[in-house]
């Protein structure tokens, strides 16, 4: 389907969030917190904020509303609407649908959408009564209590269930999904599990709770609030940071063929809401560089990557548990370009390669000991501890000559057949009036230091191989770089347009 108009013709401008535990406020509390911070995000004030949409699990998650005033109130927001939206975990989706109508015929400027929940106080609350767990508006009709369905691990996990005896999926598989969920939350200081790792061991060591599902295969149940400030793109171009574009949106519902089919056990329903939204955006798989997934339980993460197409139906389990490669400091690093030249040659495809990057060649290194990834891609002399105990091997390095200590073994890769020498090397670069014996002083004192036993020491301490070149040897190799960079990075769909 050709690209619909709407898309990227309107923009989110304010973020807030409001993380941890939220035992001292009230959910309308935090409701209100999260919106502030979503205008003062936006460089706005409460007077522009015309219309406001409070997001409520209500009709797919069983709970109901805590409070009968409203967080536009709280903040004098000058709205002209206000109402709640929301059905299970599509809050967010079903927030930006409506308040998109409400731009595109002028009746709003400026919509804020937020959500906010307090599970994790009130579960602590009903602990005290002697319960366990949040408290759950009963539904009307709700016939699977008496056979033991009491909460969503129970009926979700017949959908893991199904999984495994159809495509022989395992709980390690599914282990590997919240071994790296985990991952990701030990980057982000406001998580809830910052700080605290886990392994594929204690995934599997963790109580069954509803068979399959495992404890480790579980959501956690937290406070929060987040708020977003939805726009036109023309009022986003005015705005006080960078905006986030919306190119597309889409829906499916299981409740239609998958149900009648009785896939609804293993699959989602991604095909219909996949064809809207990539077809308005008029975008393909292979265009997407991040993906944020629902991730209520860790098989339901599977079944997305298999019906968006990340791999084959019923290959989700083997993908989730390939190893990734881990490399520092940065996406389009010299390490990053590195691994393009060498997927490049070995014939693979470099787009889809799985990483893992990390602010720290040292994390990288443990997030391979830890079984997380099959590879690391870093500065040699990183991994020399792991190397000497034998916890890593060496494969190749990058170097163009083989380096000593515990690299004395191990090839190049222009050894092995693979044209890659890529190096972290450093220059001294002076203005470009400089004379020709200014830089020949330069030149002369250089060559001098480098050939001094202070440097040769400091050259077999880090296991460095010497590449020192003079002044006309670095222009050549810098020209010979810039080629090497632009065709790694351009492999990588990394390269800038200059011609924009």
């Amino acid at each position: 389907m050709p690209k619909h108009a709407s898309s990227g013709q309107y923009a989110i401008v304010g973020l807030g969030v409001v993380a941890g535990p939220q035992r001292e406020h009230s959910e309308r509390m935090v409701a209100a917190e999260a919106a502030r911070r979503a205008i003062a995000d936006a460089g706005l004030a409460p007077k522009d904020i015309d219309g406001a949409i409070d997001l409520r699990r209500t009709g797919g998650g069983g709970d109901r509303a805590t409070y009968v005033d409203a967080y536009s109130r709280l903040l004098g927001l000058n709205n002209c609407f206000y109402f709640v939206a929301g059905r299970g975990g599509a809050l967010a989706g079903l927030g930006i649908a409506t308040a998109l109508s409400f731009l595109d015929r002028g009746i709003a400027n400026y919509v804020c959408i937020m959500g906010a929940v307090t599970d994790w106080s009130q579960a602590q609350e009903s602990r005290k009564a002697g319960h366990r767990g949040m408290a759950h508006g009963e539904k009307a009709g709700y016939w699977g209590k008496a056979l033991g369905d009491l909460r969503a691990v129970s009926h979700h996990s017949w959908m893991a269930a199904r999984h495994m005896a159809v495509y022989g999926t395992t709980s390690r598989q599914l282990g590997a999904i919240s071994v790296a969920q985990r991952a990701w939350a030990c980057k982000n200081p406001e998580a809830k599990m910052h700080g605290r790792p886990i392994t594929i061991e204690d995934h599997q060591s963790s109580p069954l709770v509803a068979e399959p599902y495992r404890l480790l295969d579980m959501s956690l149940v937290s406070d929060g609030g987040i708020a977003f400030i939805l726009t036109t793109a023309d009022r986003a171009r005015d705005a006080r940071k960078p905006p986030a574009y919306l190119l597309g949106q889409g829906f499916g519902e299981v409740s239609s063929e998958l149900w009648w089919d009785k896939k609804n056990f293993t699959h989602m329903a991604v095909p219909r809401a996949k064809q809207q939204a990539f077809g308005q955006a008029d975008l393909e798989l292979a265009d997407v560089d991040c993906v944020q997934f629902y991730d209520c339980f860790t098989a339901e993460v599977l079944f997305q990557l298999e019906d968006y197409g990340f791999c084959p139906k019923g290959q989700g389990g083997a993908f989730v548990a390939s190893g990734a490669i881990a490399f520092a400091t940065a996406i389009g690093n010299m390490n990053h370009m590195a691994l393009a030249k060498i997927t490049k040659q070995a014939g693979g495809d470099v787009t889809a390669l799985r990483t893992d990057v990390f602010d720290s060649a040292r994390y990288a290194v443990t997030h391979v000991v830890e079984g997380h990834a099959d590879l690391a891609i870093i500065t040699a002399t990183s991994a020399v501890p792991e190397l000497n105990s034998g916890a890593l091997r060496a494969i190749a390095v990058s170097a163009p000559a083989r380096m000593s200590g515990p690299f004395a073994q191990v090839p190049t890769w222009g050894e092995i057949g693979i044209d890659c020498v890529v190096g972290t090397w450093r220059g001294v670069i002076g203005t470009s009036g400089m004379t020709a014996p200014q830089i020949g002083f330069w030149e002369h004192a250089l060559l001098t230091a480098v050939r001094g036993d202070a440097w040769r020491a400091e050259l077999a301490r880090h296991h460095w191989v010497d590449t020192y070149l003079g002044a006309a040897a670095t222009r050549d190799f810098l020209k010979s770089e810039l080629g090497t960079m632009q065709s790694a990075l351009d492999a990588l769909g990394l390269l800038a347009d200059t011609a924009a």
